[in-house]
């Protein structure tokens, strides 16, 4: 079974927040035990202390051959605003 988390900073548990990247967990169907995780968003772009990323808007799909294949949602945070960053300005450079 294969379950994706939004993004959740590690250290503070804030969804959305801050160095937030959202997971995707292979558990095992039977006992619900995990038996691998990948973080969906390698490095945050622009401001990482500001921005997070990641979360799948689709259920993985699988071809002939067993490969996993998967769409990482492109929406970042924080958009459109913090305070003393408008519009995105913690984006810069995406």
């Amino acid at each position: 079974m294969y379950v994706s988390t939004v993004p959740v900073n590690a250290s503070t548990g804030v969804e959305y927040g801050g160095g937030g990247k959202a997971v995707l967990w292979a558990l095992d169907a039977q006992t619900g035990a995990p038996e691998w995780k990948w973080d969906e968003v390698q490095d945050l772009w622009g401001n990482p202390y500001i921005n997070s990323g990641g979360g799948q808007w689709y259920a993985p799909s699988f071809d002939a051959q067993g490969n996993l294949y998967i769409g990482v949602a492109p929406t970042p945070a924080s958009w459109p605003a913090t305070p003393g960053y408008p519009w995105g300005t913690s984006l810069a450079g995406s």
